[in-house]
């Protein structure tokens, strides 16, 4: 019997020691975790700390934003110096000092940056950036200056779309004239007509009758501005949707949106939840570009 009892009294210790040692690693898991968690707040506040004392702008998710927006821009900035200095075009050649083989040197220096600096954002880009004709054909001297500006609308969309987080653009192409000659002929002054003579009465001297003077054509006045009409469509959220309408507002190009045209992005449909929120917008928006 009192063996049966001993017995009894040692599975009974037994167990509870088993159960007091389970709560004495438990315990000492979170204290381990907790401390854990005590030093990664304590870290983050100290760099929050270390970021109010340099900086006194208030932490706020439009701060935060703004932040990033810079850090993009420092990112592309950089990205832009390093091609330069890897480029033989470094040195800017004025429109019209430049040449057919520069420009078309130029065209192509100016896409590679741009494939790489979407890259760099994951931005997918189309095989075509509407200017795959002068990559293989040279083009006339009077069609450079324009190229040049359609160029540089190209470079700012692409710039706006990385700072914005545009999934892709799937296609762009310039609607319109590609050409535009600046008429350099001065106007040709008409020929002035020769004086009448008027046959002599009898006792008089011959009158000279004086010719209606001819009405020279003014020059045509110069415009003041060029305007560049361009289609293309991005894929992206809603939300980077209206960030990519808001930059080209407050882009220093005047950018008019003619037409806007939004669905679903086709290749989504049958994806997961995340990306069911795609959204495949067509732009048609003219550029106004002050000469």
């Amino acid at each position: 019997m009192v063996l049966k009892r001993n017995l009894f009294s040692i599975t009974v210790i037994s167990i509870l020691a088993v159960i007091l040692l389970f709560f004495a690693i438990i315990s000492i898991f979170f204290v381990v975790k907790n401390m854990r968690i005590g030093k990664e707040i304590a870290a983050k506040s100290g760099t929050i700390d270390r970021f109010v004392q340099k900086n006194k702008m208030p932490l706020t998710e439009n701060s935060v934003s703004f932040l990033e927006d810079e850090r993009n821009k420092l990112k592309s900035a950089y990205s832009r110096l390093k091609l330069a200095f890897t480029s033989p075009l470094n040195e800017e050649i004025p429109p019209e000092n430049m040449d057919s083989l520069q420009f078309k040197e130029k065209l192509i220096q100016v896409q590679k940056k741009l494939r790489e600096e979407a890259k760099d954002f994951s931005l997918a880009l189309p095989d075509s950036l509407s200017f795959t004709k002068y990559e293989t054909e040279l083009s006339e001297p009077s069609e450079i200056p324009y190229l040049l500006k359609k160029l540089r609308v190209l470079e700012e969309l692409v710039y706006i779309m990385t700072l914005t987080g545009v999934v892709s653009l799937d296609e762009i192409n310039f609607i319109g004239e590609d050409i535009k000659k600046a008429e350099t002929a001065a106007p040709q002054a008409m020929p002035q007509a020769m004086p009448a003579v008027r046959p002599a009465h009898k006792g008089g001297a011959a009158k000279i009758e004086e010719a209606p003077k001819a009405k020279i054509e003014e020059a045509p006045k110069a415009n003041i501005y060029d305007e560049i009409t361009v289609s293309f469509k991005i894929t992206c959220t809603y939300s980077k949707l209206i960030g990519f309408l808001y930059k080209l507002r407050a882009s220093p190009f005047i950018f008019v949106v003619d037409d806007l045209d939004i669905s679903k992005a086709k290749d989504t449909l049958d994806k997961d939840e995340a990306a069911e929120s795609m959204l495949q917008a067509a732009f048609l928006v003219k550029a106004e570009l002050i000469n």
